[in-house]
């Protein structure tokens, strides 16, 4: 039994090289999953625990997703990014 091998056309050979190239490349890059608004650092340390107001929070982060009120009577606001 003879195998018969055959030279690859050059444009050919670019394009698989290419491919390969873009394949291997891609799979090198981090995946980052984020969902909804993520704040500035800088907007973050605008804000001093005991100091900063409610509203100012407010307007440095946008609306909370929930409000908890806790068992010793204080309110908890939950921002999630």
């Amino acid at each position: 039994m003879k195998i018969l091998l055959r030279p690859i056309p050059p444009l050919a050979a670019s394009i698989a090289f290419a491919l390969g190239f873009g394949l291997l490349a891609g799979a090198c890059t981090p995946s980052v999953d984020l969902r909804g608004n993520l704040p500035a650092p800088e907007r973050l340390t605008q804000i001093t625990p005991g100091k900063t107001t409610r509203d100012e929070v407010q307007s440095l982060l946008g609306t909370p997703l929930l409000y908890r009120h806790l068992r010793r009577g204080e309110l908890a606001v939950y921002f999630v990014a």
